[in-house]
């Protein structure tokens, strides 16, 4: 019922979006008058406030039924294709929400029009360099070309071919493509999770408001990466190493992220004395990566040089935001020294999985500039293969604080929202909740 809900709310939550609506508008002028009275009937009944208030309350009970499921006795007897049977239903109704809280998916359609239908360079001609084009005021991004790697854009050539000229068949075509890769994520995960209550495990990601929302909902592509990670775990488990580097490649040439697998992955090869298999891991993923670059152009990977040291420069929803006044290798210096504590612990696979989950929550809670709500996507598949600490307990209040916090933001909208009092709301109303569970809560 949350996720019906949270569907029927996000089309509220698009009568906000001026720019969205004349554009769907001119897209569907059938409808258009519809939309433009629709939006005039809500402001008057406070489409400000009173979406605000509901999505916080169907977020919230959407995270308090998963935890009642996760640690309940039902889903103990249940096997997991019920579990993705279920999931696949939550993702069906998801995918017939409008994408509200984010505009990544229309910079998406945007970027394959610069490849597909202009025939541009997408990581060197920025989509505003079509201003005419019909999607161009639906995204955020307009102005700088694509971050994403070559097989991002290579994947986009399915909701290319869904989608055309038409709005709703191309954002539908990659809402369906995350929902593919979500659900290859969870086939992964079955191969790797222990029999022992296989199905909890499982639903710890299936289930997730996060990630349903996030992927089948908002569309974002960060689920095609850790897709790519968690497959390169099970070839690491069959010791297949070569092949376990071209897939953190083929991850990293969707997001850059995905590198950080690999010294973890050779911390624990050189901990075992496998140094051929460390280097035949480190040269496969090097060469993989190589092949995307060769793919992009030189042209292009300086264009993206460019593009990510202004990126690098911008601070969001993040410590390094609160505190802009220092310099980032105040905050990057302390996580070097830890992140090489914990590397020099790993002696197993199951503390590879560990010290990720670790590494990346504290990455995303004190040292990352620019934080994104659905960033917890990046670690939340691996919860699925530890037990219940309180480590995983913590990274789950994460994602709940991440989800829930559009509330505020939201609210700061309508309150001098550039005021450094929302910005210190905001970053603590993401992390306290985490920490003090981290603290209070007890493992199992």
């Amino acid at each position: 019922m949350a996720f019906l809900a949270y569907t029927l709310l996000s089309f509220i939550l698009l009568l906000r979006n001026d720019w969205a609506v004349q554009t769907i508008a001119s897209f569907y002028p059938q409808i258009g008058q519809t939309l433009f009275n629709l939006k005039d009937t809500a402001l008057k009944l406070h489409l400000n406030t009173v979406p605000t208030a509901l999505y916080f309350l169907i977020v919230l009970s959407a995270f308090y039924c998963y935890w009642r499921i996760v640690t309940g006795k039902w889903i103990k007897n249940q096997q997991c294709g019920k579990i993705l049977l279920c999931s696949i239903v939550f993702q069906g109704i998801l995918v017939a929400s409008y994408p509200a809280l984010s505009t990544d998916v229309f910079d998406y359609i945007l970027q394959n029009r610069v490849a597909f239908t202009y025939q541009q360079n997408p990581w060197i001609t920025p989509p505003i360099a079509f201003p005419a084009d019909p999607f161009i005021n639906l995204g955020h991004w307009q102005r700088i070309s694509s971050v994403y790697g070559p097989v991002h854009h290579v994947l986009d050539l399915f909701p290319e071919i869904v989608g055309g000229d038409d709005l709703i068949r191309s954002v539908l075509g990659f809402k369906f493509l995350m929902v593919i890769f979500t659900y290859l994520t969870a086939r992964f995960l079955i191969m790797l999770i222990p029999e022992k209550d296989k199905a909890r495990h499982l639903a710890l990601f299936m289930f997730n408001p996060l990630v349903l929302i996030e992927t089948a909902g908002n569309a974002h592509n960060d689920i095609i990466m850790v897709a790519f990670m968690v497959a390169s775990l099970v070839a690491l488990r069959r010791n297949r190493f070569p092949i376990a580097g071209i897939l953190i490649g083929l991850g990293a040439m969707v997001k850059l992220y995905a590198v950080a697998l690999i010294p973890l992955y050779l911390a624990f090869l050189a901990r075992k004395g496998k140094w051929v298999s460390a280097l035949g891991l480190l040269v496969s993923s090097f060469c993989t990566v190589l092949f995307g670059i060769w793919f992009m152009g030189i042209n292009s990977l300086q264009n993206q040089i460019r593009l990510f040291g202004w990126v690098f420069t911008l601070r969001l929803n993040s410590l390094p935001n609160l505190l802009n006044m220092l310099p980032d290798w105040v905050f990057l210096l302390p996580f070097l020294v830890f992140a090489l504590y914990k590397l020099s612990a790993i002696d197993d696979k199951t503390k590879i999985v560990r010290t990720y989950v670790i590494l990346t929550l504290v990455y995303l809670l004190f040292v990352v500039e620019l934080y994104w709500a659905w960033y917890p996507i990046w670690y939340i598949p691996f919860l699925s293969l530890l037990r219940l600490t309180r480590i995983v307990k913590a990274a789950l209040t994460f994602a709940m604080t991440s989800s829930l916090h559009y509330a505020i933001l939201f609210l700061s909208h309508r309150f001098s929202y550039q005021h450094i009092l929302w910005t210190v709301a905001i970053y603590l109303f993401l992390i306290v909740p985490p920490i003090i569970v981290y603290l209070k809560a007890k493992n199992g």
